[in-house]
Parts: C-alpha cells; structure tokens; sequence
C-alpha cells in the first residue's frame, strides 16, 4: 500500500523494523509474563497506529474514486449543482453509494477484493448492510445476495444518528428521550436538593440532545416532553 502510494523505500523500512521489532508481555495475575515477538501489529499505545490506519484508508478511498473516474460506477448526485458523491469516510465506517443494478455493485466487489489484496486486510461482508432509497426488500434481495451482505431498512444507525430517518416524528427522538428518563431513574434514588438536581439537569441532562439536534431540529412536541420529565424530576 505505501509502496503504490509513492513512499521512499527508506521509509517503508523504518515502518517495516518497528512491526517486525515489536515484543510485549502479558500480565498474569498483575505480573508481566515474558516477552514474546509479535507476528502482526505493533505495541499498544504506539502513535503510529492511527497513521498507519489513515494510510490505509486513504488506499481504499483512492481505489473508489478511481473506480469511478474509470466509470465502473456512478455513484449519487447531490443538490442542485450536481456533487456526484461515491462514498464517506470516518474512522472505520465506510459507505460508498452506487445505482440499484448488478453491474456497479460488481465493479465494487472488484474494487474491494483490490483493496484486499493490496492491504492484506480482509472486508467483513457480514458485518456490512445494504440500505437502498426508495426500495423494497425483495428489489434489493439479489443485489444484495452479489455482495453477500445483509439488507437493512431505512433509518439505519451511522454515527450514532438515525440515517433516512424523519426527524419530524417523535419515534426518530425516542432514543434521546430514553436515555433522558434512564438518567432521571438513576438519579431518583439520590437524595438530591433542589438546587443539586437543577445543576444536574443544567450540567449533564441538557447535553443529550445536542448530538442529535446538531443536524436535526427537534419538534415541538418533543421539546414539550422534554421539559415535562425535567418538571417532574424536580
């Protein structure tokens, strides 16, 4: 991968000798054990991990978007200027958008079997869920059966937010409610003054909906239940 990425030979063996010096021990019982050689990765706590990890998914996002300048698959266009997107990237969550047919889905199963080869790193399909827009499950049953993937409806998880989801509907903020009585039922069984229980809600409570509210704007009525459960705590 850093080969095909123009790296100097130099500094492909220095990233070489630090996997293949590598030795660390095992605590048993609270004691460290004897040292053995690593056979892959290196020590834990290493700032070169998270590097190394950007490099190699910097190859996987090189390979789709040659893919698509090659027009093996088209990906989706946004907005009115017409931003054709192929995939996102963050951290170890990837997800590449593509036209409902068997041959773009081919091309990017040839693509990820590069990316394997290449890395040596391995794609896992059961882990990984096709979503399509607009589609039922029995349209999507033999793309998916290609992939060798599961399919999962719209809204799905990503990022921790409900992606395809209205945010209009009061089920879409059912998780932030949640975790706002779960907190609230913890912090019941606290004597608690009054003042103590305004800092609580000021301090932690309020924060829990500003993950979700900084792409969604919350409704009415949720903001109502909200504030309902916060007058009942106190």
């Amino acid at each position: 991968m850093m080969e095909l990425m123009h790296f100097p030979q130099k500094w492909r063996h220095w990233i070489q000798e630090c996997l293949s010096s590598a030795r660390v021990s095992v605590l048993v019982n609270g004691s460290p054990c004897e040292e053995f050689q690593m056979q892959k990765g290196i020590r834990q706590g290493d700032p070169m991990s998270p590097y190394l990890f950007i490099i190699v998914a910097e190859g996987l996002n090189w390979l789709l978007k040659n893919a698509e300048l090659l027009g093996s698959f088209s990906g989706l266009k946004m907005g009115i200027n017409g931003l054709v997107v192929t995939h996102l990237q963050f951290a170890d969550d990837t997800l590449i958008f593509c036209q409902p047919n068997l041959a773009e889905l081919v091309s990017i199963k040839n693509v990820l079997r590069r990316f394997e080869h290449i890395s040596g790193l391995k794609i896992n399909y059961q882990k990984s869920v096709m979503s399509g827009v607009g589609m039922e499950a029995t349209e999507m049953q033999p793309l998916a059966d290609a992939l060798n993937c599961q399919i999962q409806m719209l809204p799905i998880k990503y990022l921790g937010l409900p992606l395809g989801a209205n945010p209009k509907l009061k089920s879409t903020w059912k998780p932030v409610v949640d975790k706002i009585k779960f907190r609230l039922s913890s912090w019941k069984r606290r004597q608690l003054s009054f003042g103590g229980r305004i800092v609580l809600i000021k301090a932690v409570l309020l924060s829990l909906p500003l993950y979700y509210m900084s792409i969604f704007k919350m409704p009415e009525g949720v903001i109502k239940s909200i504030d309902s459960i916060q007058s009942r705590f106190l």
